[in-house]
């Protein structure tokens, strides 16, 4: 029995097991998280800012840091209020966390053989070019290809991230929730017009995954156990090595979505 599982692949290959990095892109409530266990064709280890967050909170140092700051404790923390989330994102940031993170990761890396690179899964949003510039600048001094990284862009309308957004341990404030999937689509929006911006870049691959559970994919029960996902709404958008392929179809569904986060702002146009 053939299964026709949906798998997000790169190069061509499933389970690629050295050498590669994927960036799974979006805002928060987007399912980057159900992409990455059940869509993504390859295992790796997971950069992610909320799992630094949550390191961050235990951290006695950077308790007294926040505390003498916000005049509040890390564990007094209400990670269902907006504002105080807003809080913590803003003085993680102040402590360049993820620099400090990156450059741990580059120390254990360094003796590594081009061969025996580990494949890194980054967790991000991509809500600026800085970010693409700074994972690319990392990978580079790492020994990584650029036609080894590769973005998956999980795309959701934003009223469905809303509601996502509301069930999360830690809520993001709508008004940030939309400034950045704003930031977001205008990334994504440069990139995917201008190939030679983002093969300076990334030359992997290029996916685009739309992203609402239970209308753009299907699980599927095995009669063996388990199961697997199929009639996933996702497009290949760019081989590795190759320039951007980008549909009409699929640009005009991307500016509905863009769209739909700002109604009476500026529209989603490249």
């Amino acid at each position: 029995m053939q299964l026709k599982e949906a798998l997000i692949t790169f190069g061509d290959k499933p389970y690629p097991k050295f050498g590669n990095i994927v960036i799974l892109a979006g805002g928060a409530g987007s399912g980057k998280g159900f992409i990455r266990d059940n869509l993504l064709g390859i295992e790796g280890k997971v950069l992610d800012s909320d799992q630094l967050k949550q390191l961050f909170i235990t951290c006695n140092a950077f308790d007294r840091k926040f505390q003498k700051e916000y005049q509040y404790s890390l564990s007094e923390l209400d990670s269902g209020n907006p504002l105080e989330v807003s809080d913590l994102h803003k003085f993680v940031a102040s402590q360049k966390l993820e620099s400090r993170r990156n450059d741990a990761l580059a120390l254990s890396l360094l003796e590594l053989p081009d061969d025996r690179l580990p494949n890194l899964i980054f967790d991000t949003t991509l809500k600026d070019l800085y970010k693409l510039h700074s994972i690319s600048h990392l990978a580079n001094e790492l020994g990584y290809a650029k036609e080894n990284i590769s973005i998956v862009w999980a795309v959701t309308q934003f009223e469905v991230a809303k509601q996502q957004n509301s069930k999360r341990e830690q809520r993001v404030p709508d008004k940030e929730l939309e400034y950045t999937y704003f930031s977001v689509a205008q990334t994504m929006n440069f990139l995917l017009h201008r190939s030679e911006a983002l093969q300076a870049h990334v030359d992997g691959d290029v996916w685009v995954v739309f992203n609402v559970k239970g209308v753009d994919s299907e699980f599927v029960q095995s009669e063996f156990g388990g199961g697997y996902m199929d009639n996933v709404n996702y497009f290949h958008i760019k081989e590795r090595g190759q320039v951007v392929d980008l549909p009409a179809d699929v640009e005009e569904i991307l500016y509905s979505y863009a769209d739909s986060i700002s109604p009476n702002g500026p529209k989603y146009r490249y």
